[in-house]
């Protein structure tokens, strides 16, 4: 066997090998063809040897910059959904009823195939209502549920066929299906999507929606993701454009459940110790983004958010006294225009103050305000913008 000595004279490169000569320990000239993998041999051998030691510190990026980019991070935003979470989602719990949702399960607490008959139609609409072809974890444990609890009855209609579908939309956040069984005429419709537009599409009144939402709250506060589901019934091939045209009666609520990552709070801690503030950016229900923020170790929800928010009143309240004295009529340093400006703006966040409702966002809406009404006080201007800073995490000048 042969080895070579010298490797000499690159000839060519392409994005899958490499051609080159080699003098042979005969002094042969031979050309040996070399297998890579999409990346040259010159510009990959220095780049891994480069990143080596920074790949043991647990760190790999193409631009330095991006490590002083990061050592100024101060606030980190992440998605909630599959990231911070699982994504695999469980039912976990059920209520069923109607408007009134007297029934009410724990999944844990049956066995298999032994579902009371209650909650039987609560998970046929919820399948009924999913897509036929499942890809979302959502809809994937709606049907592992039936699998589970309805196999041996006749809850599952595997022979019906999907003749319309509503799809959901940012005006609706709902979806509808209308199913049609072999040899009947009467269709079925199954809806399933956030409670209030569930209950949107089923006309309730004020009452029935004010019961059915405290229990979407005992639910959500469990870090639950919650979903309505109603059932309607159609006859004939003319669908109405809008689902809401369809008579829809309630059915029931599911509880579905997406665990924290199991590292997640100890990497919100580390970036807690490295003073950086986690923020946690979701589209779902209040209650439960705020049960999932507690669980994976993000503070500010509670009582650290009503600490600023208290002391940020406090600033707003001791802006507005200095805006009404400026334009108090006997201070002769300023114009009718300024004297009306300031007595407004001091007015204004002072009903603010006492309704606790300004915030980051008021505080940056209103600087360019503070800063032409407050030139004849500085102090007061940098402690509305020192106010507004230690609030938002930030300011530019």
């Amino acid at each position: 066997m042969r080895k070579s000595h010298i490797l000499a004279d690159w000839r060519t490169c392409t994005g899958d090998s490499l051609r080159c000569r080699y003098v042979g320990a005969h002094s042969q000239e031979e050309e040996l063809v070399v297998l890579i993998p999409s990346m040259s041999i010159l510009s990959s051998g220095p780049h891994c040897l480069g990143k080596q030691p920074k790949a043991k510190e647990g760190v790999l990026t193409r631009r330095i910059n991006a490590i002083e980019t990061l050592g100024a991070t101060t606030v980190l935003c992440s998605d909630k959904t599959g990231t911070l979470t699982e994504n695999r989602m469980t039912v976990t719990h059920l209520a069923a009823g109607g408007v009134d949702l007297m029934d009410r399960l724990t999944v844990d607490s049956v066995d298999a195939g032994k579902l009371p008959e209650a909650f039987h139609a609560l998970v046929e609409v919820a399948i009924l209502a999913s897509v036929v072809d499942l890809f979302d974890p959502m809809e994937k444990a709606f049907h592992q549920l039936g699998e589970r609890f309805l196999a041996d009855t006749e809850h599952l209609h595997r022979d019906w066929r999907l003749v319309q579908t509503y799809a959901l939309n940012p005006a609706l956040r709902a979806m509808s299906h209308v199913w049609a069984a072999a040899g009947e005429g009467k269709q079925t419709v199954a809806a399933k999507g956030a409670p209030e537009a569930v209950m949107d599409l089923c006309h309730l009144d004020d009452a029935q929606k004010a019961r059915i939402a405290g229990v979407v709250d005992q639910l959500a506060a469990q870090g639950l993701r919650v979903l309505a589901v109603a059932r309607g019934s159609f006859e004939g091939q003319d669908w109405p454009a809008n689902e809401h045209d369809f008579d829809f009666d309630f059915i029931g609520l599911l509880g579905l459940a997406d665990p924290v990552r199991s590292e997640v709070p100890a990497a919100v801690a580390e970036c807690r110790g490295a003073g950086i503030r986690v923020v946690m950016i979701t589209g779902d229900y209040p209650a439960t983004a705020r049960a999932i923020a507690h669980q994976a170790g993000i503070t500010g929800v509670n009582g650290s958010a009503a600490l600023a928010t208290t002391a940020l009143i406090i600033a707003t309240a001791m802006v507005a006294l200095s805006a009404l004295f400026q334009g108090h009529p006997m201070n002769p340093n300023v114009g009718t225009t300024d004297r009306i400006l300031r007595i407004a703006l001091g007015l204004g966040l002072i009903a603010a103050s006492l309704l606790g409702t300004i915030g980051a966002w008021g505080w940056i809406g209103l600087l360019p305000i503070a800063t032409a009404i407050f030139r004849f006080c500085p102090a007061y201007s940098l402690l509305g913008l020192s106010t507004c800073t230690s609030r938002t995490g930030s300011a530019k000048s």
